[in-house]
């Protein structure tokens, strides 16, 4: 009996409270966009008291800066504000600390979520320009744009930033969902900010054929997956603009370019950074010339390239190297046969590896009349029923490219070093390459 009531009465209860909660969800409007998380990145309220402030007021920059999402991880170490052309670039230090083995993650969402606020709340400005620095250590140095930051967002900045009630209701949602990934590095390490290893975004295609063939010794029988290794390894580092060189030193050398420029060599060496860093709007000198160090073997010590443009490679003004407009391939239709493979080991730990390639290259028969490269692709693709570019790929890594000719030949030696105590040790170095048209130049010498 007293079992019966308890019931009766848990049950009455349990009706009241949903009854309750059903009155009090129905008795309030229904909210729209984000959820109480997102939110908590930012102060928006207080964000927008700091609209259209003057660039040139430090201190209001500085107090808008310690609001935004790196500053809460980061100390603002220098600012600077620089403008040209009715343009204005806010360039932003931030100090790190590490100690030795210590090492930080790098949120590019986190740098263009802050860009995105501070283009809404100041449309003066251009471009956002973030360093990580430690003593002479500075990563970053390439600007976002206004434009670059609108396409990540998916939307129009200047408008989000016109009315306060825009500002609030739109942008805490798109700032939550907004993912910025460069593709470059973002591991920072201590022996990274003193100079005690590479300082340079390595892809990851390179380091991973090379863990693959580093034990071998001598002149190595090529395997299918060594093939496709070295073809995803060439695509990434962007092979066919590898520029002919025998050590950093040669490209202070006035042959090939300056012949009808008048320039040295670095040239192509510039050229080549800025396609392999996927054609920045703007990269500093400084992180040029670590680029370049970076990439390339000196035989002897490094000295400091000349910075200037050189006629179609690379623009340079005020500090900053940009592309060279022209049309580029679609690097998805470049392939790139291994053909030798020769590793050295050396007692210091230093591997050297020589390497000599093909390459090849098959238009869209979509967009452009197919040649004979493409006629034979689209044979071998009817043959094994896949697609042109998954028949390119089959036929590349089991070797049967016959009955085709490449575009270049390359023999290329590089330089990794495995002694233990450098932990990016597999990244690729190149010390030498030289390149030749297979249809009109003497093949290498054997």
């Amino acid at each position: 009996m007293n079992i019966k009531r308890t019931k009766s009465i848990l049950s009455i209860l349990i009706l009241i409270v949903f009854i309750a909660l059903s009155l009090t969800s129905c008795s309030q409007p229904k909210q729209s966009g984000p959820g109480p998380d997102t939110k908590t990145l930012y102060d928006f309220a207080l964000l927008y008291s700091y609209r259209n402030i003057p660039l040139s007021d430090s201190k209001k920059v500085q107090e808008l800066l310690t609001q935004l999402q790196y500053a809460k991880e980061l100390s603002v170490d220098r600012m600077e504000l620089i403008t040209e052309n009715e343009e204005s670039l806010l360039r932003i230090n931030y100090r790190m600390n590490l100690t030795p083995g210590q090492q930080y993650k790098v949120n590019h969402t986190k740098m263009m979520a802050d860009a995105v606020v501070l283009f809404a709340l100041l449309d003066h400005l251009s471009a956002v320009e973030y360093n990580l620095v430690q003593e002479d250590y500075s990563y970053g140095g390439v600007p976002i744009t206004r434009e670059q930051a609108e396409q990540v967002l998916g939307a129009d900045i200047a408008s989000l930033g016109k009315t306060e009630e825009a500002f609030l209701a739109d942008m805490p949602e798109l700032t939550a969902k907004l993912r910025w990934n460069p593709g470059v590095m973002d591991i920072i390490t201590y022996e990274h900010m003193m100079g005690l290893d590479e300082q340079f975004p390595f892809y990851p295609s390179g380091p991973n054929f090379i863990k693959s063939i580093a034990d071998k010794g001598g002149r190595v029988e090529i395997t299918e997956d060594m093939r496709e290794r070295f073809n995803l390894f060439a695509r990434d580092y962007r092979w066919c603009y590898l520029p002919d060189m025998d050590g950093y030193e040669s490209f202070f050398d006035t042959k090939r370019y300056a012949d009808t420029s008048g320039h040295s060599n670095f040239a192509e060496a510039v050229f080549y950074v800025i396609h392999y860093m996927r054609c920045p709007e703007k990269m500093s000198s400084q992180a040029m010339q670590n680029a370049v160090q970076s990439l390339f073997v000196a035989k002897g010590s490094y000295q400091d390239m000349p910075h200037q443009a050189y006629f179609k490679a690379a623009n340079y003004e005020n500090g900053y190297y940009s592309p060279w407009p022209e049309g580029m391939p679609d690097f998805n239709r470049m392939f790139y046969l291994l053909t030798s493979l020769d590793v050295q080991q050396q007692g210091t730990g230093e591997v050297y590896i020589t390497i000599r390639a093909k390459d090849y290259y098959f238009n869209d028969p979509d967009i452009y009349e197919a040649g004979e490269n493409e006629k034979w692709l689209a044979a071998k693709a009817e043959e094994l029923g896949t697609s042109d570019l998954q028949a390119a790929a089959q036929l590349l890594a089991s070797g049967k490219m016959e009955g085709i000719e490449g575009s270049h030949e390359y023999e290329t030696t590089l330089v990794v070093n495995l002694n233990g105590a450098n932990p990016n040790g597999y990244n690729p170095r190149f010390l030498s390459n030289q390149s030749r048209y297979i249809a009109y130049d003497e093949p290498f010498a054997e």
